[in-house]
């Protein structure tokens, strides 16, 4: 991909967040996985983000990406505090979490040191 392809990527999907009525922030990353970026979503565990990349492997309707990863994500927090309060602890079952709930419905989710560039990191 382009650095121009990129960066058109980027306006559209800041306008496709500037429109939402709420989730703007899961719009944009949704957007920007639909059009095929890697996109960086943090896990904030005790007050340090985890990041994991996310990419569409099936193509779907960035609609569909914002709201099936916000339920992954809700489902990753959840299993995040259940059991010890080690963080890397917490952070593995996150992670765990994040990508049993994803990988069926055409994801891959790699760990990633620090956002993406095509994303925010939310």
């Amino acid at each position: 991909m382009t650095a121009a392809k990129a960066n058109d990527d980027q306006r559209a999907c800041v306008a496709v967040a500037a429109r939402a009525t709420s989730e703007r922030a899961w719009a944009y990353i949704g957007c920007m996985v639909a059009r095929g970026h890697t996109v960086g979503v943090a896990f904030h565990v005790q007050n340090e983000p985890t990041y994991m990349g996310v990419t569409q492997i099936r193509t779907h309707e960035p609609a569909t990406v914002a709201r099936e990863l916000e339920d992954c994500r809700r489902s990753a927090y959840a299993a995040g505090r259940a059991g010890g309060s080690a963080r890397d602890a917490i952070a593995a079952r996150m992670e765990a979490t994040f990508r049993t709930c994803l990988d069926p419905r055409g994801y891959t989710v790699q760990r990633d040191g620090a956002p993406s560039p095509s994303g925010p990191g939310n």
